[in-house]
């Protein structure tokens, strides 16, 4: 097909729209804008931006908010060099700069970033900066094709497949999940940056499509047979969108659409730019919104929806929640609906939720009927009735409520509690293959008496052991690196995180401040809404209440007893499995939802519950980008002033990669969430 005729800039006119569906989400966290500046005796520029957010309901909002905003205000009033791009680039850095202010004067924002792209257009073509994994394509003649780099680990997969290299398995994750972000702004240094620094020339006809990752759930072959029937712009958006929502995927994610449409000014017919005035183009809609989520910042977090949070690690990741059916495409659980035929007699594409990237665009054209995943679904529904009810009928606090029930005569000295569980971590050991039996049968279980009555959690005692901390060298994630041999002493841990139970005994005790249960109720479940130095207070209080000394664990006791014998990537195995944990994806009644009551999963082979998923556990140690020079003998490294703390274990809310052993992130000890709790640690 021929291209496009060339256009001549006194001919040139941009029509631009935008739009945005929130999907399955209970907040939007995307940022859309349209700006268009004309300096006297200069072209017109429009400035395209689309950011989106993450850091769970407002963080992801601000940040998002205050990128775009402050790329507006530095655009409106910059001179334009003779290379535009060179504005965005110093825009872009300034913005990054201003998370870490924002932080800095709200603390709750910690963890907040988002993603950008910024296209730049005139007469001369069209430049851009991206960070991230949002989209810039280019439809030309019915054809798509994707402008800026991806940042995510799927891009990067895809780019060194291109150059003919090997792309080593990623360690530590059983099924690499294509959206991990390796770049996003954050306020720290920016990994990854893609700028097109000569404007690419643009043609009669051309649209430029700047989305969110949202419009992943469509195939770029998607882009190119909506634009057959929707001619103009905001038919074209709307077609886009409500193509995303008619997959009816699981916890779709937000989605938001920019496009500018390249045509030529009619004889005699106003032109982009002709008013000296600068005018900036935002959506009512978007910026209600945003005013709205920033009145709520200080409120308890939302759970639905979050993202896993986002940490100050030397790769940024960022993990989206995937659907609770577990990884790969939407359409395996909802399968999209037969669509009409096109004009030349094919039938539409169906959704994809890995898009393809890059410049060549790769076709599929097997089409897979609607009773096979019909078939699928149907099967994991009935596997998960079949799971779920004897969980139900035994009920979930079992474990504890036989701990509570046990005699109290003995003031004196510590009971020694039975596994109330023991069979099941028999039958487990059994079948797996190691070189003794698992700690849990042999341990010796304890509580403590509390002085004025009563008795302290449930103790298991950890006999001395070294073990290799971290991941190994071919380690994605270089804040698990390097491997390392650690000697650990006598210790022992909590069977569980500390409940509502035992919390609201010290708050009643003490008059510290009493912990927020979000309305899912206290007892049994995990305390939530707690910050470190909280906790660390709480263990100070049970000292004394026992004459025993407890504390929070340290970072290498803590991946010790979270793990089995083997090092395997979870207590369990080497998959994530269904109804292992709590977690976004691991299959329980749970998921994404809210904590559970403690013990209410199988022990690991020490016989802790919950260390994988429910809620993070806060550590001792100060959060470090690495074990480089990390203590050896298992105790906690800390520093003067530390600013984070650690966090282990992933929570309802994170996805099953966070429930990696080995996996580590840190918060602001500050920090009171709803997804995060603690254990104990008793010395000997």
């Amino acid at each position: 097909m021929a291209a496009n005729p060339k256009i001549v800039p006194e001919s040139m006119k941009f029509v631009t729209g935008e739009g945005q569906i929130q999907g399955g989400r209970g907040y939007q966290e995307d940022r859309v804008s349209v700006v268009t500046r004309q300096l006297a005796g200069a072209e017109p520029f429009v400035l395209l931006l689309l950011a989106d957010g993450m850091g769970g309901h407002a963080g992801g909002a601000v940040a998002s908010q205050l990128i775009v905003e402050s790329l507006v205000d530095t655009f409106s009033a910059a001179e334009l060099p003779p290379s535009p791009v060179d504005v965005l680039k110093q825009a872009t850095l300034r913005a990054n700069a201003m998370l870490t202010e924002r932080v800095v004067a709200e603390p709750s924002l910690a963890g907040m970033g988002c993603t950008l792209v910024a296209a730049l257009c005139s007469a001369r073509g069209v430049s851009w900066l991206s960070v991230g994994d949002s989209h810039l394509y280019l439809l030309r003649n019915r054809r798509v094709r994707k402008l800026n780099e991806d940042h995510s680990y799927g891009g990067y997969v895809d780019r060194m497949a291109a150059a003919g290299e090997e792309v080593a398995e990623l360690p530590g994750v059983e099924k690499p999940r294509r959206n991990m972000l390796m770049s996003y702004l954050n306020g720290s240094e920016i990994p990854m940056v893609d700028f097109r620094e000569m404007a690419l020339e643009l043609e009669a006809g051309d649209r430029l499509i700047l989305a969110s990752d949202g419009l992943d759930t469509l195939r770029e072959e998607d882009l190119e047979w909506i634009a057959e029937e929707q001619t103009g712009v905001d038919g074209y958006i709307a077609a886009l969108l409500a193509a995303v929502e008619s997959v009816e995927k699981l916890n779709q994610d937000n989605t938001s659409v920019v496009v500018l449409e390249v045509a030529v000014a009619a004889s005699g017919g106003a032109k982009v730019g002709e008013s000296p005035e600068f005018s900036d183009v935002f959506d009512k809609r978007l910026g209600g919104a945003l005013q709205e989520l920033e009145a709520t910042a200080e409120m308890e977090e939302l759970v639905l929806g979050r993202e896993a949070e986002s940490f100050d690690l030397p790769d940024p990741v960022r993990q989206s929640p995937p659907a609770q059916s577990g990884e790969g495409d939407a359409t395996a659980k909802f399968p999209r609906p037969e669509s009409p035929a096109r004009p030349d007699g094919q039938s539409r594409p169906a959704a994809n939720q890995d898009g393809v990237s890059d410049f060549e665009v790769i076709r599929d054209p097997v089409r897979v009927g609607l009773w096979l995943p019909a078939m699928v679904f149907a099967l994991v529904v009935a596997g998960s009735v079949w799971w779920f009810w004897p969980q139900v009928e035994r009920g979930g606090d079992q474990a504890l409520a036989t701990v509570r029930t046990l005699s109290l005569s003995d003031e004196r000295a510590p009971i020694l509690v039975p596994s109330a569980v023991e069979a099941a971590a028999r039958s487990r050991a059994e079948s797996a293959v190691s070189q003794g039996p698992p700690p849990a049968l042999t341990a010796r279980r304890f509580q403590d008496p509390l002085r004025g009555g009563g008795r302290g959690p449930v103790m298991i005692e950890i006999h001395p052991n070294s073990y290799l901390m971290g991941g190994d060298a071919s380690s994605f994630f270089f804040e698990e690196r390097p491997r390392h041999e650690v000697q650990l002493s006598t210790f022992s841990v909590s069977q569980d995180e500390v409940t509502f139970d035992l919390y609201d005994r010290y708050v009643a005790a003490t008059g510290a401040r009493r912990p927020a249960d979000v309305g899912w109720g206290r007892g049994s479940r995990p305390v939530i809404n707690v910050s470190w130095a909280e906790a660390v207070e709480f263990t100070r209080w049970l000292s004394t209440a026992t004459g025993a000394r407890y504390r929070l664990p340290t970072e290498a006791e803590w991946e010790y007893v979270a793990g089995d014998l083997e090092r395997s990537l979870y207590s369990w195995g080497a998959k994530i499995g269904v109804g292992n944990a709590n977690c976004w994806g691991c299959g329980s009644q749970w998921d994404g939802k809210r904590t559970a009551p403690v013990g209410s999963f199988a022990p690991n082979p020490f016989g802790l519950h919950d260390t994988a998923g429910n809620v993070l556990e806060w550590v001792q140690d100060c959060f470090h980008k690495g074990y480089q020079g990390a203590p050896v003998d298992g105790s906690a490294w800390e520093e003067p002033g530390c600013a984070r703390r650690v966090v282990r274990g992933g929570s309802f809310s994170n996805p099953p990669d966070s429930l990696r052993v080995t996996k580590r992130t840190s918060m602001d000890p500050t920090s009171r969430r709803d997804n995060i709790g603690f254990r104990l640690v008793r010395e000997h």
